[in-house]
């Protein structure tokens, strides 16, 4: 089964700063082992109920931020989306790789295993 894989949470990071006009340089500069098999995979699956108009201006500053990725995206409510990662949960064929959806959505995900663990670079600015 195929999950969310740290380098496409971190690239998704890098095009949402872009999109917001943040300025993330001094936090994350890319990893080159990330960039070198983000080149490998090649592809990105992005499940959003974020709307339309801004998931595609975010798909598309990701693209060319990144044009060595072909990004693909699925967007519907959040109801639906979260219904179609759990089918394809329990098929055993999940196919994305990003997801931003409502906080009870993303603790069911959570919840049921289908999340990888990210540790964000970002972390170390925060108090523990």
């Amino acid at each position: 089964m195929k999950f969310p894989t740290r380098i496409f949470v971190i690239l998704m990071v890098g095009a949402i700063a872009l999109i917001g006009g943040l300025n993330f340089s001094n936090i994350w500069a890319g990893d080159a082992a990330d960039v070198k098999q983000a080149k490998t995979e090649g592809n990105l699956v992005w499940y959003t109920s974020m709307h339309i108009g801004n998931s595609q201006v975010l798909l598309k500053k990701f693209e060319e931020k990144y044009p060595f990725i072909k990004a693909t995206l699925f967007r519907s409510t959040s109801e639906k989306v979260l219904n179609k990662i759990t089918t394809e949960a329990l098929a055993g064929s999940s196919t994305w790789d990003v997801t931003n959806l409502t906080l009870f959505e993303v603790e069911f995900i959570k919840w049921k295993g289908w999340l990888q663990k990210y540790d964000s670079p970002e972390n170390r600015f925060c108090s523990r």
